[in-house]
């Protein structure tokens, strides 16, 4: 089968550093096997397999994001209004969606949840990560996709999860900080605070833990594409 089209939405931003982060989840997906598609807001985006939702900025109070007014942050809504039509559109057909960072915030966000709206001691994008051990809930999703093992993984963000949305199941916890979570009604919907397409960036950063997870979501995605294909 040929590669499954995976739909990975980018920023608008112009520089050279948001070039740059758009490549790499291009490339993170073309490495684990798959059509990267960017796709950015205002374009007619193509029929795809898997969505993956990449980090960027805070998601607009507009569309259930947290204002923070210490540190108050710019919003793309239109950005927003693309990503939730299709997210709503992947959970609707039972698409796998792998969320990154603010997709992941993106995705509680619309499931009904809340986000807290400032963590010290992260850092949204422009200097050294916080590099932590995670160990995922054994059996989910997560687990499965990275061995059912502990790991370290960094995060960038100085947003994250408050209320958990509905239908998702958390899979993984550092301190009182939710990492990942997964959709308990959809056959693969997850969904990561930390940044798994930055294996050559991070040191620290446990690159077969992130390889894996995107090689799943892959993977997830050609069995879509091949049963999508049985019922045309």
């Amino acid at each position: 089968m040929n590669r499954p089209r995976i739909a990975v939405t980018l920023t608008g931003t112009q520089s050279d550093g948001a070039a740059t982060e758009r490549q790499r989840y291009l490339d993170a997906v073309a490495a684990a096997g798959g059509e990267a598609i960017g796709v950015q807001a205002g374009m007619r985006v193509p029929e795809f397999d898997g969505l993956f939702l990449s980090g960027g900025k805070d998601v607009s109070p507009e569309y259930g994001g947290a204002r923070d007014l210490v540190h108050p942050k710019e919003f793309d809504r239109s950005r927003d209004a693309m990503e939730i039509e299709l997210l709503s559109s992947a959970i609707r057909n039972d698409q796998p969606v792998l969320a990154v960072c603010r997709g992941f915030q993106l995705l509680n966000v619309y499931m009904g949840g809340t986000l807290r709206s400032h963590v010290d001691g992260h850092i949204d994008g422009s200097g050294p990560s916080e590099d932590h051990n995670l160990t995922p809930v054994p059996g989910s999703r997560l687990a499965r996709a990275t061995g059912h093992r502990n790991f370290v993984v960094n995060s960038r963000h100085h947003q994250a999860l408050d209320r958990v949305g509905d239908r998702l199941v958390v899979t993984a916890n550092v301190g009182n900080l939710v990492e990942a979570v997964e959709h308990d009604d959809r056959l693969w919907v997850v969904g990561v605070q930390w940044h798994p397409e930055r294996t050559n960036l991070d040191e620290n950063l446990d690159t077969q833990a992130a390889r894996a997870l995107i090689i799943e979501f892959v993977r997830q995605a050609r069995m879509a594409a091949a049963r999508a294909q049985r019922r045309s």
